[in-house]
């Protein structure tokens, strides 16, 4: 998908500099906006929302005492604790949050 929209930009800049206009881009990288988020504040904004009960206490439990490690070439270093940010697993992460 991210090569599709890669392709599409490029189209897209291509015949506006044919046409003589201009192209403008701006791209956001939102990753690095879960690596500073309040968890507690994430939470109590859900909360507010309307994500009460059952589904309050899973958010809860995905995001809090949360231990990341990195494993190359089958060697894993100890997992250490996330003091900030949200769990972003590439293929369900976001769509949580």
């Amino acid at each position: 998908m991210q090569l599709i929209a890669l392709l599409e930009l490029t189209d897209r800049i291509y015949e506006a500099l044919d046409s003589n206009e201009y192209a403008i881009s701006v791209f956001l990288d939102f990753l690095k906006a879960f690596d500073v988020v309040n968890r507690a504040f994430l939470l109590l904004k859900l909360y507010r929302y309307g994500f009460h009960g059952i589904v309050h206490k899973w958010l809860y439990n995905y995001v809090q005492n949360r231990r990341h490690s990195v494993l190359i070439n089958g060697h894993e270093s100890t997992r250490n604790k996330m003091q900030h940010g949200v769990p972003l697993d590439p293929y369900k992460g976001l769509y949580y949050f």
